[in-house]
């Protein structure tokens, strides 16, 4: 009899969880005009989407391989694959759920039960989310340089959205520079 009541409760749970996926998917896509989402992703050309696929994995996985030297500093040892699934998890909630952070707590909360250092475990996730940010912002930062003087004034920067942000960005640029540095070795010293 156990078994029975366990395979309904499990049925019950899948029609469940059904019910919240065609419920957020019928919100996500109210409003939208099918025929021209339809046409939009069938226009993609596969091989295109492949790569673009791929790279966005490989990046994920780069992002694995950082947390985990992370972790192997802190003495926690988790294997590839879970560190792999719970990093996917992570990034499956911070888009579906509200807010972006909803996935670093379920991680962090995942992580707590492969090891009994559950402060440094769960600590780790938020570093590298900090460790992650900041390099967001060193690698804008410095790619800014990059962009041509040229389409940074004159007429080009009538054509730019948020020119007047760039200009004043260039116009600080020593600060900026200077407070990248200082976040980027706090950063360090932290770690």
């Amino acid at each position: 009899m156990p078994d029975e009541k366990t395979r309904k409760n499990k049925y019950i749970s899948y029609l469940l969880r059904f019910i919240v996926a065609a419920g957020a998917l019928y919100l996500a896509f109210r409003g939208e005009n099918l025929k021209e989402v339809t046409e939009i992703f069938l226009g993609v050309k596969l091989w295109t989407f492949t790569i673009a696929l791929l790279a966005y994995i490989l990046g994920q996985l780069i992002f694995v391989v950082r947390w985990r030297i992370l972790l192997r500093v802190l003495s926690i040892k988790i294997d590839f694959l879970p560190a792999t699934n719970l990093m996917f998890l992570g990034l499956f909630y911070n888009n579906c759920l509200p807010g972006s952070v909803g996935g670093d707590f379920l991680r962090a909360w995942y992580v707590t039960k492969h090891t009994y250092k559950r402060f440094e475990a769960a600590l780790s996730v938020f570093v590298d989310r900090a460790v992650g940010l900041a390099g967001m912002f060193i690698m804008a930062f410095a790619c800014y340089w990059f962009i041509p003087a040229e389409s940074r004034q004159g007429k080009f920067t009538s054509k730019l959205a948020g020119a007047d942000f760039l200009q004043k960005l260039a116009d600080y640029k020593e600060a900026i520079i200077i407070g990248c540095a200082a976040l980027a070795a706090a950063v360090i010293i932290f770690l």
